[in-house]
C-alpha cells in the first residue's frame, strides 16, 4: 500500500481539508516548482520573496498534480482547480519536515545515509552515491539540497524499491543540523570536516564541532558514525554508545591514509588495511 494518499499526507502534517473532491492519483514524491513537477507528484505551495507558489495551483495541476499543500493564510487564487485535493497547513516548510519524517519512517529496505561536515559535502555524498549504485539502486540528493527544504525533498523522492538514499545535510544556523537529522533518521551518519565555514553564528570552533556532531543524535537504532578522525573537538560531542568509524590520517584512525601521492590526471593513495585507490 502506498504511502501518499491524501488521508495519510493529511495525517502526517496535521493539515485540514480546504477541498477533497475523492480518490486522487498520487506515484509519489514533492514538488515546490509547476516547472519540474512531475505527474503525479504533491505540489507544495511556497511563498518566497518574489513568487507565492499559491498562485500556481492551477499550474500544478495542469502539470499533473492532484494533491497540493497550501498555507492557511496563503493568497489563494479565488477560482481553484475542480479536481485537486487541497490540504492547508499552518506552514508548507513545516509540514514538509513533517511529511518526509513520516515516510522515511515507513522504510523497510532502504538505507539513510546521511553527510555533514564544514566542507567537502556534496562531493562526498556523490562519491557515496557512485560506489553504491555500482552494484544497487539507490538515490542521492540534487545539487546541493541540503536544507529543511531540499533534504525532505530527497527523502520524498526515494523509490520504496531503493536500496539507499543519500541526504546532505547542511547547517546556516545552530540547531539546523540535529533538526535535519531527526527528519532522515540516518542509518549511517558522516561527518567530513570541521571547519570555520559559519563560524559568524558561533562563538568557536567548538560550536561548529558541537553543531556537527548533532547528526549522531538522531541516527536510527544501531545506527553507525563515519567521522574525520583528525577534528579532535569532536570528542567532547560525541553521543555514548554510538558506534563510530573514524578516518583521516592520524593515528588513531580506523580507516587511515598511509600514503598518497597527486600525478597529472589524479591522486593515488593507500589505506592501513593494505588497499589501494585511484581517483581522477
Amino acid at each position: 500500500m502506498t504511502f501518499f494518499t491524501p488521508d495519510n499526507i493529511r495525517a502526517a502534517v496535521g493539515g485540514v481539508f480546504r477541498t477533497r473532491p475523492g480518490v486522487s492519483s498520487i506515484s509519489g514524491g514533492v514538488s515546490i516548482d509547476t516547472r519540474t513537477l512531475k505527474p503525479g507528484q504533491v505540489f507544495a505551495a511556497f511563498k518566497g520573496e518574489h513568487v507565492d507558489g499559491h498562485a500556481y495551483l492551477h499550474e500544478a495541476r495542469a502539470a499533473g498534480s492532484t494533491v497540493a499543500l497550501i498555507e492557511r493564510e496563503g493568497e489563494i487564487p479565488s477560482s481553484l482547480p475542480e479536481d485537486m485535493t487541497l490540504i492547508e497547513v499552518e506552514s508548507t516548510r513545516t509540514a514538509l519536515g513533517q511529511l518526509a519524517r513520516a515516510y522515511r519512517k515507513t522504510f523497510t529496505s532502504t538505507r539513510v545515509i546521511a553527510v555533514t561536515g564544514s566542507n567537502g559535502k556534496t562531493t562526498t555524498v556523490r562519491l557515496i552515491d557512485h560506489v553504491l549504485g555500482s552494484s544497487m539502486r539507490g538515490s542521492a540528493s540534487v545539487k546541493s539540497f541540503n536544507n529543511d527544504i531540499g533534504l525532505p525533498l530527497t527523502l520524498l523522492a526515494a523509490q520504496p524499491n531503493e536500496k539507499y538514499v543519500v541526504c546532505e545535510l547542511g547547517m546556516s544556523s545552530p540547531g539546523e543540523v540535529a533538526y535535519l537529522s531527526q527528519i532522515a533518521s540516518p542509518d549511517i551518519a558522516v561527518i567530513t570536516s570541521i571547519g570555520r565555514a559559519h563560524i559568524e553564528f558561533f562563538e568557536d570552533e567548538s560550536g561548529i564541532a558541537q553543531e556537527k556532531a548533532s547528526i549522531l543524535r538522531g541516527l536510527s537504532q544501531d545506527g553507525l558514525g563515519v567521522i574525520t578522525a583528525d577534528a579532535p573537538l569532536l570528542d567532547e560531542f560525541i553521543p555514548p554508545d554510538v558506534s563510530l568509524i573514524r578516518f583521516g590520517s592520524g593515528e588513531h584512525a580506523d580507516v587511515r591514509v598511509v600514503e598518497a601521492d597527486s600525478h597529472g590526471t589524479g591522486v593515488r593513495f593507500e589505506t592501513n588495511g593494505g588497499q589501494r585507490y585511484e581517483i581522477g
